[in-house]
């Protein structure tokens, strides 16, 4: 960053933001995931996929993600048909951030930014949450994770400290 470029690896290969790659191309490299996700009224279907109908959703993938998070109590044996309530406000907050964070990694893009995405999660969610980012990580994924919460911020790889004294 000393002479103001900003380099990055995708795909394997170095590149260099703005001359091997723009800025909106870089912007659709990422998945975000912010601590109050947002929901519209609607299926779970259309909020995974904002009513697109590119067919590219992997159902199978999804099943297996709301098993492996435990959303299935909540969302029954049909979790794409479970009408939501604008804002979601018929999930609990931590409910809201599992299925957010299907979203975010259903996208698979190489970059993935979670803000605070975890913060109302209990001990045993995170922990299943943290083993997919963990799992992403392994396949190449560039997982930028802020979070207030020392012992999920210790297991990271690299950290970067902004605590003011």
């Amino acid at each position: 960053l000393n002479d103001g470029t900003i380099n990055f690896r995708l795909d394997n290969q170095e590149r260099t933001l703005e001359k091997d790659i723009s800025h909106k191309e870089w912007l659709h490299q990422i998945a975000y995931l912010s601590q109050q996700p947002y929901f519209f009224s609607g299926s779970v279907r259309e909020n995974m996929t904002f009513n697109a109908q590119d067919g590219a959703f992997n159902i199978e993938e999804f099943e297996n993600l709301v098993d492996r998070i435990g959303l299935r109590d909540c969302l029954g044996s049909r979790p794409l048909d479970f009408e939501l309530n604008e804002g979601a406000t018929n999930l609990s907050g931590g409910q809201q951030q599992r299925l957010a964070f299907i979203r975010a990694i259903r996208r698979d893009q190489p970059v993935l930014i979670m803000d605070e995405a975890t913060s109302a999660l209990d001990h045993k969610n995170r922990e299943l949450v943290f083993d997919l980012l963990r799992q992403r990580a392994e396949k190449g994924v560039n997982v930028l994770l802020i979070t207030h919460d020392r012992e999920i911020a210790e297991r990271c790889d690299t950290r970067l400290d902004m605590r003011t004294r």
